[in-house]
């Protein structure tokens, strides 16, 4: 019982000092890569005259 324990300890610690913050780093510059990707796509609009 102790095994199991100690490993489910250790388990999630890795997982949360190492796992987590690497998803959450790879998330981040997937959505910065998908929002500049997007943005350059986009036509710019013509201004609008009123008259």
């Amino acid at each position: 019982m102790a095994v199991s324990i100690i490993s489910g300890l250790i388990y999630s610690t890795m997982l949360t000092l190492v796992v987590v913050p690497s998803l959450y780093k790879i998330l981040i510059s997937w959505k910065i890569r998908r929002a500049g990707a997007n943005h350059q796509h986009q036509q710019p609009s013509a201004p609008h005259h009123s008259a």
